[in-house]
């Protein structure tokens, strides 16, 4: 009783999955009347824009060009002018100069204020030099 099912614990042995199964040619089911080149062609191209149509593609490269030309518009002036921007740049630094020996003049300026402006100095000449100035 305990034969062949007992010993391979339910599996069917390849004789009887031959014997149950036997060869037949498998159908394929195609549209009569297709293109297959122009199809695998009609796909490549489904597949290569993912799943875009032309008219989809169009559109977004439009509105691209467009968000482009409306962010260079508002790009701030100061980035279109970089000498107006350096001179800004060299005053800050002139009057920070002038307050922290003013400050000291008066006997005022604290060790921490030194510190303090002496940085912000050197960050505004650093911004200087990287706008290929000085």
């Amino acid at each position: 009783a305990g034969g062949v099912m007992g010993r391979f614990g339910g599996k069917k042995l390849a004789a009887d999955i031959k014997r149950d199964n036997p060869n037949e040619p498998e159908l394929i089911l195609t549209r009569p009347g297709i293109d297959r080149e122009a199809e695998k062609d009609r796909l490549a191209k489904y597949f290569e824009f993912n799943g875009k149509t032309e008219q989809k593609r169009k559109e977004e490269r439009d509105w691209f060009v467009q968000k482009t030309k409306a962010a260079e518009k508002d790009k701030p002036k100061a980035e279109k002018e970089p000498n107006e921007m350096i001179d800004k740049i060299l005053k800050e630094i002139e009057e920070r100069q002038d307050w922290l020996d003013e400050m000291k003049s008066l006997g005022a300026a604290t060790e921490k204020h030194e510190e303090t402006i002496k940085a912000q100095i050197a960050a505004r000449m650093h911004t200087v030099r990287s706008l290929g100035y000085a």
